[in-house]
């Protein structure tokens, strides 16, 4: 039996969180500033998936993440590890602040 290969790279969403291609890392890191990295905090639950303990960069909160994403962020230009309410509340505030387009 031959070894599963899995397709490296990350995966972009659209409108409703419908996965929409998946991105290359080089093309990810093509950008400039911060690749947010959202994680779920440990206040939250126990994780799913196995996890490693992290913590936020915005509000220092604990937060899991998993094996893969860790493993994605060595190939990341600039990881920034963000809790789900600091982006939510980013999103949010973007959302007042242009009308409705978020960017993150």
């Amino acid at each position: 039996m031959s070894k599963r290969t899995r397709a490296r790279g990350l995966i972009q969403f659209g409108k409703g969180m419908k996965p929409e291609k998946l991105v290359s890392y080089e093309e990810f890191n093509e950008g400039d500033g911060p690749q947010p990295v959202v994680c779920q905090r440990c206040a939250d639950g126990l994780p799913v998936v196995a996890s490693v303990r992290d913590v936020c960069v915005r509000c220092l909160a604990a937060v899991w993440m998993s094996r893969a994403t860790e493993e994605a962020m060595t190939h990341m230009r600039q990881p920034e590890i963000c809790c789900m309410q600091c982006v939510a509340m980013d999103l949010e505030k973007e959302k007042g602040d242009t009308g409705g387009s978020c960017t993150l």
